[in-house]
């Protein structure tokens, strides 16, 4: 196995392993919302630290694992162009994921 790191989350190669991706098109979360999610995240630090001080490690999780439902429920929303729900697109996405890899099954929503 292999651990490399990327933007926030680290990845693990295991050589004939099977993974689990989940693809966002550039429209399912949009702009306003994420402005809005970013806001109340700022909003909540700048009164945790106005009244106690820096966020300790266990409230930024906390915190985080808020944001994280929060981002999950707008997309569950299924705001955008819901471009997978043409069958031709979702077929031209497969296509294109099985040209780099080998797919064993696949759920293209």
């Amino acid at each position: 196995m292999r651990v490399r790191k990327r933007v926030r989350h680290p990845h693990w190669d295991i050589d004939n392993g099977t993974y689990f991706v989940t693809f966002n098109l550039f429209d399912a979360f949009p702009l306003e919302e994420r402005d809005r999610i970013e806001h109340e995240r700022r909003a909540h630090i700048a009164m945790r630290e106005r009244e106690r001080g820096r966020m300790t490690p266990a409230e930024v999780v906390a915190l985080n694992r808020i944001i994280r439902a929060e981002t999950e429920r707008v997309l569950d929303r299924g705001r955008g162009s819901c471009f997978m729900n043409n069958p031709q697109i979702a077929d031209l996405v497969a296509d294109a994921i099985e040209d780099e890899v080998v797919l064993k099954d696949a759920v293209i929503l």
